[in-house]
């Protein structure tokens, strides 16, 4: 059992909101919801100090889903979430939402009446106050050897510095785009 599985998602719609709660109850009994400090010791030492494999759900893209759905029910059954957030879509007004998330190729579910594909500022603090988030570049840009340098370091350094500001606290994970 010394090792820890990443799950990577991306956002639950409401009509599948049961069956995500079935999966997480099916991810408890077979795993151990990993902590930040989990994952660090079993890094440094190599020491696993629970029965059951760790897990780590994370989630990309900083869907309004994520602190909406996702995000209680994580809480409800004893995980915490790993949110990866392009900084730079959650400013976006409302109606600039779905046509840029279709041009950066975010994958999401239209989620009726409300516009915004992506959660508020005020959401993502709320979000980092149980979960982790870390920084899934500005735009959502993949990265390419096509990048200046310039793009590289808005995408990068700079989207990290805006999202600990955004939040009030450090990030110091990042996932990038695309795999």
């Amino acid at each position: 059992p010394s090792h820890i599985r990443v799950f990577l998602l991306h956002g639950v719609p409401q009509e599948h909101a049961a069956d995500f709660e079935r999966l997480l109850q099916f991810l408890l009994r077979r795993f151990h919801p990993a902590s930040p400090a989990d994952l660090l010791e079993l890094q440094r030492t190599g020491r696993w100090a629970h029965r059951k494999p760790g897990a780590i759900l994370t989630f990309d893209d900083g869907l309004r889903s994520d602190f909406e759905i996702v995000a209680p029910l994580l809480q409800k059954w004893g995980f915490k979430g790993w949110f990866f957030v392009p900084i730079g879509l959650l400013r976006l007004g409302p109606g600039a939402q779905s046509e840029v998330a279709r041009r950066q190729q975010v994958d999401y579910v239209d989620q009726g009446s409300d516009p915004r594909v992506f959660m508020t500022l005020e959401q993502l603090r709320d979000l980092a106050r149980a979960h982790v988030v870390g920084c899934h570049t500005s735009s959502h840009v993949r990265l390419s050897q096509t990048l200046s340098e310039q793009d590289l370091v808005r995408e990068i350094p700079d989207a990290k510095l805006e999202l600990e500001a955004a939040i009030g606290a450090s990030v110091d994970c990042f996932a990038w785009v695309g795999g």
